[in-house]
């Protein structure tokens, strides 16, 4: 993780002051130089290639390969989200949490209480509160142990657990296919447990949950899909951080914060934030960027018990060159 300002003279050779923007020179093996987000406009040239690059303040873009110019997107954002900049996604990740604890932090998800994140590849299961579920598809966003991302389709078959296809590490998100039969129940991802009605008995053991739309009070619609206010960087990948949006319900004081650790490392706060009903928008463009495998985590304590808080991070995820 690199959160704070990278000095510009990364080594004194690969330096050259250009109009108060630093020139840069490198081999291709050689690793992209890292500068700070006011340093938008520095030229990096691959030496044995002649390939050129700019600084954008957030990412290296190619301008010239071999001496021929390259079409540069005018909108870097738009054209990431129309997927047309090849190994940059546009991602984010949405945590809410209905009746936050008012004695002691908490992950901000639908489940609420502590996320327990699992140690080694795991077999996990779907279930359901009702016994109706039989016809229902959920699509499961996953990760191995090695940080590689997969995907997962399993059907529900009632309040019996059912395996899903492979193991699991890092369950990102969870929802329903489209076409599939809608759910009536709550739906469960967890590790093998005694159930009772289709729950799993023991807390701990829950890695996602789908809440149904009519338990949510009418506030909040479920859209069946999971609101996970956690995410893990795949392996390959560097996050850049981009905007912050989090949402408080009406009378509620919520305090939150986004905690990250590298790959077996400590949690660190990166920031934390008050909200009293009302919307906090947070820019963190030039916050910096979070290595492959980290964890990130948003936890929440309310001012009063049975606080309701959303929150959005959006990022970009960049191939780790």
């Amino acid at each position: 993780m690199s959160w704070e300002n990278i000095p510009k003279n990364l080594t004194e050779e690969a330096v050259l002051v250009r109009e108060g923007k630093p020139d840069y020179t490198k081999l291709q093996a050689d690793a992209f130089p890292v500068p700070t987000a006011d340093e938008a406009g520095a030229i990096l040239e691959n030496s044995d290639t002649g390939n050129r690059f700019r600084w954008t303040g957030a990412v290296w873009v190619q301008v010239e390969a071999e001496g021929k110019a390259i079409t540069v997107p005018s909108d870097y954002y738009m054209e990431v989200a129309s997927g047309n900049v090849t190994g940059d996604e546009d991602e984010r990740f949405t945590g809410r949490c209905l009746a936050v604890n008012n004695l002691i932090f908490e992950t901000l998800w639908d489940q609420g209480g502590e996320y327990n994140y699992l140690s080694a590849d795991t077999q996990l299961y779907i279930s359901s509160s009702s016994a109706a579920d039989t016809s229902v598809l959920v699509r499961v966003e996953d990760m191995t142990d090695d940080h590689e991302r997969i995907t997962y389709t399993v059907a529900v078959n009632g309040q019996t657990q059912v395996a899903l296809p492979g193991l699991s590490f890092r369950p990102q998100q969870l929802l329903t296919l489209l076409g599939s039969a809608t759910p009536v129940g709550d739906l469960y991802l967890a590790e093998s447990d005694t159930l009772t009605g289709g729950v799993p008995n023991t807390p701990s053991k829950i890695q996602s949950k789908i809440p149904l739309s009519t338990g949510d009070s009418g506030d909040f619609a479920s859209d069946n899909i999971t609101h996970n206010g956690f995410y893990t960087v795949p392996a390959g990948k560097r996050l850049h951080s981009l905007t912050y949006l989090g949402t408080s319900a009406k009378g509620d004081d919520i305090r939150a914060d986004l905690r990250v650790r590298a790959n077996g490392g400590a949690w660190l706060s990166i920031f934390n934030n008050w909200a009293y009903q009302s919307i906090v928008p947070i820019e963190l463009i030039n916050r910096g960027s979070i290595s492959a495998k980290s964890d990130i985590q948003i936890r929440v304590i309310s001012g009063n018990p049975g606080g309701q808080f959303e929150a959005n991070f959006q990022f970009i995820l960049r191939d780790d060159i």
